[in-house]
């Protein structure tokens, strides 16, 4: 073959290779030389990878999986920190939110107390109940919980310094360490509008019966609240509830809030 020839026909292999390595300019590269995604080709993976993320969030119901509050997240990432929809929260969707017990005036009995001269709301699920003694104007059994006993809400008119129906209340507790029940109770004074209130909140064992003189039945684990409103001239108020501790415990903001919506009656 002539010299020529075969130098031409190098010439075009060598062309032909080097045509064949050279990138494709209608496909971006990066530095690295590996293939970039074009804009729509890159909205259109976000949108597959979003679809892709709410189906693992939704159960075989429809559903979704997140629990209540959980924040939602795209792609592993939070994105807000609020429930999913309204309705999750019950005050976002419009749902009413429920006032504390004694101080709904329109779930809560009304009652006319001291002859009529006060107005108080009784807690809605306390039980009206038959004044065990004729000196008693209201009476309310307040349930328990399971085998628990009720405990007892009374309230009553009369007269006698402050002081004095405190101690009185002193002595219907025994302490099982035999401190002196006042060493333990905790005793305040309030205003209520234009009402002063004396409270007390004390624990021990409970001496209850009928007057001082008539036989006491220990209750163990007991708690009182009660309540002394001083009325015009010297007469009073009495409000007393008391039952087993964890019971009282229960209803405690119900009594405060009882005490709270006393009125004077014009």
């Amino acid at each position: 073959m002539p010299r020529s020839l075969f130098a031409c026909l190098c010439c075009s292999v060598l062309l032909l290779t080097i045509s064949c390595a050279k990138p494709d300019s209608s496909i971006p590269a990066t530095a690295t030389g590996k293939q970039t995604v074009t804009g729509a080709d890159s909205e259109t993976i976000d949108r597959e990878r979003e679809a892709r993320q709410r189906r693992s969030e939704m159960g075989d119901n429809g559903k979704s999986n997140r629990s209540v509050g959980e924040p939602r997240r795209e792609f592993g990432v939070v994105t807000d920190g609020l429930p999913e929809t309204p309705a999750e929260t019950g005050a976002a969707s419009g749902a009413a939110v429920e006032k504390p017990k004694a101080i709904d005036e329109k779930s809560n009995e009304q009652l006319m107390i001291a002859g009529g001269g006060l107005r108080m709301i009784a807690p809605a699920d306390w039980e009206k109940a038959e004044p065990a003694s004729s000196m008693i104007e209201i009476e309310f059994s307040v349930p328990g919980e399971g085998e628990q006993a009720s405990g007892r809400m009374t309230g009553m008119s009369a007269g006698g310094s402050v002081e004095l129906n405190i101690n009185r209340w002193y002595d219907q507790f025994s302490q099982p360490d035999g401190s002196p029940s006042k060493d333990k109770a905790k005793v305040a004074e309030l205003m209520v509008g234009d009402l002063k209130v004396h409270t007390m909140d004390i624990s021990g064992t409970f001496l209850e019966g009928m007057g001082p003189v008539a036989p006491k039945t220990e209750r163990e684990d007991y708690r009182m609240l009660a309540a002394i409103i001083e009325l015009d001239g010297d007469q009073k108020y009495f409000l007393k509830f008391y039952g087993p501790q964890a019971m009282v415990e229960k209803n405690a903001e119900a009594f405060s809030g009882m005490l709270q919506s006393l009125k004077p009656v014009d």
